[in-house]
């Protein structure tokens, strides 16, 4: 990175706002803001952060202010031990709006004075603050990592199938925020799946609209195991919308060897178990992805729901295997059919055993696709292109520094 690259943000600040923050990780996007927001600091921003915490306080975490409140809510959606559905449906209709979210994000807005105003996930903090970087003059940015601004449970999947469409409790649940996202400049999908479900619900019509692909570092690829039996790999979190029971109920011995590493409910993954009896198939538990992928020669992604983008099969093949990956949500945008994997239909169950077959059969398909995995998926790890897109979006905000602004 040269020294005008990172001069190119000196003075910008900026001010994030997400629902959870380092160290507390609810999943893959507080790790992409984390990224994010490190490496604008590196470019000369100086960057604070809005999120929910127990009590309210503000540390510092890796150089950067970060200001925790307790949610105007019944309970934060980090625990795991989530109460019944009728509390869950009360917590969904109190986290449309919070006057008193918005009043704490606008002190924080005058007295940081930021630049430009950047949005995550917001369960807990409400769309309410929405307003108010557009009444102080400030371009905003939402980014939008899932589906929750259109669906209460981020997913659009429900009774062991995505949905077609949306249902009435998310059409209830979501009334007004496409009225409320005019407040928003741009909104930014992390896959244009996302992007394109979300606008095409009315949200963001007057907003800029633009897809920017998160990035992470990865290791660089590693030899295909020697062993001459073909090696299948599942590796995530072992849950119904994972499509796991589709994967065991396809797989075959003839095939090879399936591997399954992740973690979930005993009962899930006893029924699992039950399924995978008299195959060639073993359970690992939790695995980390470095040790994993060295050790089979495809992965499989058989989500049955819709991914926003699809972080296992980038992983996959930067490693440098090929991967099967169902043709829903993002997944599409990572894989290349017939290049670096075979994408196959949920809707159409026997794709995916034809899938692990013909690679089964065909030892120099598999090695072809691994060679041109890592390359297809540079784009998902190289940082400073993640970085720079957002800066060039900022730009294309016209965002000023505010210390120029009266924000009264």
């Amino acid at each position: 990175m040269t020294n005008e690259t990172k001069d190119e943000g000196r003075g910008r600040r900026i001010l994030f706002a997400s629902s959870f923050y380092a160290p507390e990780i609810g999943g893959g996007a507080e790790l992409t803001m984390q990224r994010l927001v490190n490496g604008l600091t590196s470019r000369g921003y100086t960057a604070a952060v809005m999120t929910t915490g127990e009590v309210e306080c503000t540390e510092v975490v890796e150089g950067v202010t970060v200001h925790r409140f307790p949610i105007d809510n019944s309970f934060r959606k980090l625990n795991r031990d989530l109460p019944g559905k009728l509390q869950r449906t009360l917590w969904q209709i109190r986290d449309r709006n919070s006057r008193l979210m918005e009043q704490r994000f606008d002190r924080l807005v005058r007295s940081f004075k930021p630049d430009v105003v950047q949005f995550h996930n917001l369960s807990g903090i409400t769309r309410s603050v929405w307003a108010v970087p557009r009444r102080h003059g400030i371009p905003s940015v939402q980014v939008l990592h899932d589906l929750n601004l259109i669906c209460p449970n981020s997913s659009m999947f429900k009774h062991g199938s995505s949905c077609v469409k949306r249902c009435g409790s998310c059409i209830l649940f979501r009334q007004g925020y496409a009225l409320a996202s005019n407040d928003v400049s741009a909104a930014v999908g992390v896959s244009r799946y996302v992007l394109g479900e979300i606008t095409g619900a009315g949200l963001f019509a007057q907003a800029k609209q633009r897809a920017i692909y998160n990035a992470q570092r990865l290791p660089g690829p590693s030899p295909l195991p020697a062993s001459e039996t073909m090696r299948f790999g599942y590796i995530g979190s072992l849950a119904p919308h994972k499509g796991v029971e589709w994967l065991i109920e396809q797989f075959e011995s003839d095939m090879g060897e399936l591997l399954i590493a992740g973690s979930g409910t005993s009962d899930y993954v006893e029924r699992l178990k039950s399924l995978a009896e008299g195959k060639r198939i073993t359970f690992l538990g939790h695995r980390p992805s470095l040790e994993f992928f060295p050790a089979v020669h495809v992965g499989v992604a058989p989500s049955i729901w819709n991914e926003a983008l699809g972080g296992v099969a980038i992983e996959g093949s930067a490693h440098g295997r090929p991967v099967i990956a169902s043709r829903r949500g993002g997944l599409p945008e990572v894989v290349d059919d017939g290049v670096t994997g075979i994408l196959v239909d949920p809707d159409r169950p026997e794709t995916l055993g034809d899938a692990m077959r013909t690679l089964s059969r065909d030892p120099a398909m598999v090695s072809r696709m691994a060679r041109a995995g890592p390359k297809n998926v540079e784009t998902f790890t190289n940082l400073d292109r993640f970085v720079g897109e957002y800066e060039r979006l900022y730009d294309a905000l016209g965002v000023r520094d505010q210390s120029l602004v009266n924000i009264g």
